[in-house]
């Protein structure tokens, strides 16, 4: 079930003409499929409808909790483009300076949610403004000048699956559909820029415009889909000589358009862990470190350990079974994020940690429904070592954020929370102490809430 309620893309092509040398076009169309056979014809573009690398909608459906502190959360859905990846992610697919050759030099980026945005190839052969998405998407684009005077740039959307398929085709279609275009003065001549086998559905287009005696104005394009975003590597102010050292680059673009699935950094994950300041007055830090990859469900706690390092034992709920819940027949099931997680922990004067706080790049979104599951099927079972376990729910604040609460009775309890937002995940245990009201437990996982949010905004 998706977190928010999922928006169609409404995409408006306008009919108001202008000239064409204005439009960010290029060139030939040939079209490489999951880096098998090239298709050089016009409109059909071969390939599989899901590229591997995609991500999508995940999540789960609201829980209320408790009238009382409330947690920041988005006044509507996130923009479309968040359903797939956010801007952060788009931004790891960009190239960078080292993967250019020499002579390029940084000329600016952005990396936002954009209303508006013109679809690339959607208006070759019309001549027209192109086609535009008016919902909200999520985008990343980086420029780099050349001393010879052209100009890279590179920008991936988040338009979904279908609308990165069509740019695909826009593309491929050109140079057989319109090979000449005469609007305004301008003639514009389509040609297919041939590619390699690049792995991803791709198609390359050569742009020659014309204006009575002026020189000839000549832009490289190649438009890649890459499961649910849209890439597309322009050259402006190419010259055909350097047509080689353009298909370099875009060899190195399409491998860079891989990292937009990498683990969020540990650096970055550190941001959504709370602090001493964003908990009552009375707390310290006990742990600070990591949780190794593949160590998430085994308690296994590395890097930065501060004071006693005590993290708790290895049971789901009340140690440090990070992301794990255990199922109807007893089973532990894990659900480890993608790469290294990090975690904290707090205590209260020179006890033992009675806060533990761990944050992870989304592996599976399954651990919701585990817990959900556990509280409706299975409340009480025996694991498979024959201890008895028992689960309660555990009321979490009203937000819009998918999270999910749940209760482990003992002395001393714990409550604990799972939070889902975007790519990332939160998992939050509170030790039922003495003088630990349900409102202190509130204000601790609000504030969790709070700082997931902030990070991801």
């Amino acid at each position: 079930m998706p977190r928010f309620r999922l928006r169609p893309v409404v995409a408006v092509s306008l009919t108001a003409p202008v000239l064409l040398a204005a439009l960010a076009v290029a060139g030939t169309a040939a079209a490489t499929v999951d880096g098998s056979a090239r298709v050089d014809g016009p409109a059909r573009v071969d390939g599989p409808a899901r590229v591997d690398g995609s991500t999508g909608a995940i999540g789960t459906a609201r829980v209320d909790g408790p009238a009382g502190r409330l947690v920041p959360v988005p006044a509507a859905s996130p923009p479309l483009g968040d359903e797939y990846f956010t801007s952060a992610q788009l931004a790891r697919g960009l190239l960078t300076r080292s993967d250019l050759p020499e002579g390029y030099t940084f000329a600016g980026e952005t990396a936002t949610s954009q209303t508006g945005s013109e679809i690339f190839g959607s208006s070759l052969c019309t001549g027209g403004p192109p086609t535009t998405i008016w919902g909200s998407i999520t985008t990343a684009s980086r420029i780099f000048r050349h001393t010879d005077g052209s100009m890279i740039t590179v920008d991936i959307k988040a338009t979904g699956a279908d609308q990165a398929r069509q740019t695909i085709g826009d593309v491929a279609a050109a140079p057989a559909k319109c090979p000449v275009v005469t609007q305004g003065g301008f003639t514009t001549r389509y040609t297919r820029l041939p590619l390699p086998a690049l792995g991803q559905t791709s198609a390359g287009l050569i742009t020659v415009t014309r204006s009575g005696n002026q020189a000839p104005a000549r832009e490289h394009a190649v438009a890649v889909a890459y499961g649910n975003a849209s890439a597309v590597f322009r050259e402006e102010g190419a010259a055909a000589k350097n047509q080689a050292r353009f298909i370099k680059i875009i060899k190195a673009g399409v491998k860079a358009l891989k990292k937009i699935n990498d683990p969020t950094p540990v650096a970055e994950l550190k941001r959504g862990l709370i602090g001493v300041t964003d908990l009552p007055k009375g707390y310290r830090m006990v742990t600070d470190g990591t949780v190794a990859s593949g160590t998430a469900g085994s308690g296994t706690v590395s890097n930065g350990t501060v004071g006693n390092g005590t993290a708790g034992n290895s049971t789901a709920g009340s140690g440090t079974d990070w992301f794990a819940e255990y199922d109807c027949t007893g089973k532990l099931q894990r659900f480890d994020p993608r790469g290294t997680a990090v975690q904290r922990s707090f205590a209260v004067g020179n006890s033992e940690a009675t806060i533990r706080m761990a944050v992870g790049s989304l592996g599976s979104p399954g651990i919701v429904d585990a817990i959900r599951k556990r509280l409706s099927d299975c409340p009480a079972i025996t694991d498979k070592s024959g201890v008895r376990r028992t689960a309660a729910e555990q009321q979490v604040p009203a937000t819009d954020i998918s999270v999910v609460g749940i209760r482990y009775p003992g002395t001393p309890a714990v409550a604990r929370a799972v939070i889902l937002y975007r790519d990332w995940y939160t998992d939050i245990r509170v030790t039922v102490t003495p003088g630990t009201s349900a409102e202190k437990i509130d204000e601790i996982m609000s504030a969790a809430m709070t700082r997931i949010f902030d990070v991801n905004s």
